[in-house]
């Protein structure tokens, strides 16, 4: 059963700063900035707008374009299932690394569906799509973690279905799908 999660970007801004308790924003006793949680939120709510992900992004309106879009909401979801276990389970890594890391593959594979098909069958295919989630969650943990996994670790996890220059490759063609613009309010 697949269940619809409404996108934070969808939700009314009802951010109402005076209702703010001042000591919620104290952690381990640093100062804290409730100064500037207005312009804080303000900015991340116009970051969250800036980059949209639809929500429908995966669902395919004609049989031309099913053809050549292989990938399916069914195929998205037993991806982040398994980065899921990969995060948690193998590398122990941050929660908020695998909310950058869905964010980066919903944003890519929102981005390879826009792409004419003849671009869309050479890049987003089932095949790839394992691929797609590695170098994701290679991005995302070099931008969260302290340290990230290896490139042949990742190879390794993928029973060596693909080669380190691959993961690389696609790692190089996220960045620039994206161009470089990887920041984008998580939760």
């Amino acid at each position: 059963e697949i269940v619809t999660i409404e996108p934070s970007f969808a939700r009314d801004n009802d951010f109402d700063i005076d209702e703010l308790d001042e000591d919620e924003y104290r952690v381990n006793g640093e100062i804290y900035v409730m100064n500037y949680v207005r312009d804080i939120m303000n900015l991340l709510y116009a970051l969250e707008s800036y980059y949209p992900i639809d929500n429908s992004y995966l669902q395919v309106t004609s049989t031309i374009a099913a053809k050549a879009w292989k990938v399916t909401l069914k195929h998205r979801t037993t991806l982040v299932e398994w980065l899921i276990q990969l995060f948690y389970c193998r590398f122990h890594l941050a929660q908020d690394s695998l909310h950058v890391c869905i964010q980066l593959l919903d944003r890519f594979l929102q981005h390879c569906s826009s792409l004419p098909a003849a671009q869309k069958s050479n890049v987003l295919t089932q095949k790839n799509l394992q691929l797609i989630g590695i170098a994701t969650l290679l991005l995302a943990t070099k931008i969260e973690e302290t340290h990230h996994p290896s490139v042949e670790d990742l190879v390794f996890l993928t029973n060596n279905a693909y080669k380190a220059d691959q993961l690389k490759r696609m790692e190089k063609k996220i960045l620039q799908d994206l161009q470089f613009e990887l920041n984008r309010p998580t939760r």
